[in-house]
């Protein structure tokens, strides 16, 4: 399985990943404010659950498997408030994954923040930001 740092997924944890990254990103990752940080492995959670929506719609699966497909596989790993959060976030991208030629990657990061918040108490900003380096992280 390959690694993706600051997921649980891959069966590290996040001190075992603050360990092995090169030093510029942990430069990077003890630069950011706490508030941020104490989410980054929630969001990333977050963010593997819509990419992973975006690939059954991509797959031709219809929009309620889809939703129950991805549900079935993060089920147990991540704790009840944030499945929640990611069922919310997943059923409110259902609409706007089915109009063509939407931006997808603005409509993600968007439900991905509106679940942040949804299980945080960081700002809208904060918010933000933690989606986008989740996002970061996610695909290095």
């Amino acid at each position: 399985m390959k690694r993706k740092l600051f997921s649980k997924k891959d069966g590290t944890t996040f001190v075992e990943d603050l360990h092995d990254i090169t030093e510029e990103v942990k430069l990077f990752f003890h630069a950011l404010p706490p508030r941020i940080k104490q989410w980054i492995s929630e969001a990333t959670d977050i963010v593997d659950a819509l990419e992973k929506l975006d690939q059954a719609f991509a797959d031709g699966q219809p929009a309620d498997v889809a939703i129950d497909y991805v549900l079935g596989l993060i089920k147990g790993d991540v704790d009840e408030q944030i499945y929640e959060a990611i069922k919310d976030a997943l059923h409110s991208l259902i609409i706007y994954f089915e109009i063509p030629e939407q931006d997808t990657g603005s409509l993600k990061m968007a439900a991905a923040s509106e679940a942040i918040l949804q299980i945080s108490e960081l700002s809208r900003l904060e918010a933000d930001t933690t989606a986008q380096l989740a996002v970061f992280f996610y695909k290095s």
